[in-house]
């Protein structure tokens, strides 16, 4: 258990029905133009599994005519399908809504989150999230990668709850465990894998090693069901030889492709899409190292900046490069930077005074 001194800000009535309202209106700004375009791109690929699904069965596997395709774990597909329904037919505004609903649930989680550490911290951290470039174009469109997000911030949450409060621990145990169950049948192993890294790390860092064992033992377990489960729903569906392409595409393949990014891409892609926030974020730095020291104190932001530097670094390592790979690392880059604009703005008020 954490020794951190916590500083509890509970939530009002009034907060939770701004919030609501702030959440609908975002539905409405990441969708509102997908009734008036296209499928295009990969939601052309999503588009036409969630099809064949819509017309035949929930399969356990994706299929396209009806062949297996064995890219993806079936979560994202199974998601989105019943939004096909009401229209009797996949639209882009049915294929983009999981998107856009998993971005909401991001920002929701994000901005509960940043209220633990301070109000202000919570509405600047969902508010720096839903400004950041990529993610809002990733959440108006059909993005498998913004699910997986949201399964993994998720995890990381409620293993933070787990770790810091007194009361209630089996539940919170129990969402970090469905979580994690979630981002593998999202995008298969690397749903684990950077949520579980970034907790062994923070744990690692703060020199708990029990806590590490204790985690280890919770997650292999974990790791064991979720790789049983698959590879045997995979053999019922297409014996040893889908069960070979299956490692080959989700884990394998993902690892010997050839490069198709400079390594340095992902580290533009964050200055792109965060360069203003990032700007306050290093005034406040700066001004902090002067004055008082850094004041990244509460351990929700030393789990933040783990988990950005984790993110940052596998999909630096990793051969090919996607912008939409790197969405998980945004929401503790935005509690990161809402923290300093925080600071920022309370120091120009106690000056003011």
């Amino acid at each position: 258990m954490s020794q951190h001194k916590r500083t509890n800000h509970n939530t009002p009535s009034n907060t939770v029905q701004h919030f609501v309202f702030f959440a609908l209106f975002l539905l409405v700004a990441f969708t509102w133009t997908s009734p008036f375009r296209d499928i295009f791109g990969l939601e052309t690929r999503n588009a036409f599994i969630c099809r064949e699904m819509l017309e035949g069965s929930f399969t356990a596997i994706p299929t396209t005519f009806g062949i297996p395709y064995p890219d993806y774990p079936p979560l994202f597909f199974w998601f989105s399908t019943p939004f096909a329904i009401p229209f009797a037919k996949v639209t882009t505004f049915s294929i983009v809504l999981p998107s856009a609903l998993a971005a909401i649930g991001t920002i929701s989680i994000t901005f509960v989150a940043g209220h633990h550490i301070h109000p202000r911290i919570g509405w600047l951290s969902a508010l720096i999230l839903a400004t950041i470039p990529d993610f809002w174009m990733k959440a108006g469109e059909s993005t498998i990668d913004m699910l997986l997000t949201c399964t993994i911030t998720g995890a990381l949450f409620f293993l933070y709850l787990y770790d810091n409060r007194k009361t209630h621990k089996k539940r919170y145990v129990t969402g970090a465990i469905l979580c994690l169950l979630l981002a593998f049948f999202t995008k298969g192993p690397i749903g684990l894998v950077l949520p579980s890294a970034a907790w062994f790390c923070y744990l690692l860092l703060a020199g708990r090693f029990r806590a590490c064992i204790n985690f280890l033992l919770l997650l292999i377990p974990v790791v064991i069901s979720c790789l049983v489960l698959e590879f045997f729903i995979v053999w019922k569906q297409g014996g040893q030889a889908l069960v070979n392409e299956v490692i080959n595409m989700q884990v394998l393949g993902r690892l010997s492709e050839k490069a198709n990014k400079p390594i340095y891409y992902y580290f533009l892609c964050v200055l792109e899409n965060t360069a203003l926030w990032l700007i306050l974020g290093l005034v406040y730095l700066r001004q902090s190292i002067i004055r008082q020291g850094l004041s990244f104190q509460h351990p929700i932001l030393h789990l933040s900046i783990v988990m950005f530097v984790i993110v940052l670094t596998i999909f630096t390592i990793a051969s090919t490069k996607h912008g939409r790979y790197i969405l998980p690392l945004y929401p503790p880059l935005a509690l990161v930077l809402a923290t300093g604009v925080h600071h920022i703005i309370k120091q120009k008020h106690d000056h003011s005074k």
